[in-house]
């Protein structure tokens, strides 16, 4: 009876274990999908206004997209520290979970040496 209650007390640490890697990993998914719609999104908008540049024949207009050009690689480089910013965050939750379920692996083992 004991051997199987600590056999099916490994299986759950091992699900839990594997859960949160899981956890991790679509932690780490969504991140990068998101830094690639940033990207993309930021792409296409300094696609469209090049083109048009390249159409419009209205000095004023031209102008003013020229600003916002220059507004967006400013833009850019700011979206690309902002997403570091939220990965090392995401990382070091992740290392902290880890590390407290670690920890009240111990404790529990611990315990169940008292009784």
């Amino acid at each position: 009876m004991n051997s199987k209650l600590e056999s099916l007390t490994l299986g759950l640490y091992d699900a839990d274990r594997r859960f949160f890697i899981s956890i991790s990993r679509m932690n780490e998914i969504t991140i990068r999908v998101h830094e690639i719609e940033v990207l993309r999104n930021l792409s296409l908008r300094h696609d469209f206004i090049i083109n048009e540049i390249k159409t419009i024949d209205h000095k004023p207009t031209i102008a003013a997209l020229k600003k916002e050009l220059k507004l967006l690689k400013s833009d850019e480089s700011n979206q690309l520290v902002y997403l570091e910013i939220v990965k090392g965050y995401l990382s070091m939750s992740n290392r902290k979970n880890e590390l407290e379920d670690e920890r009240n692996y111990y404790v529990k083992e611990i315990e169940e040496l008292k009784e």
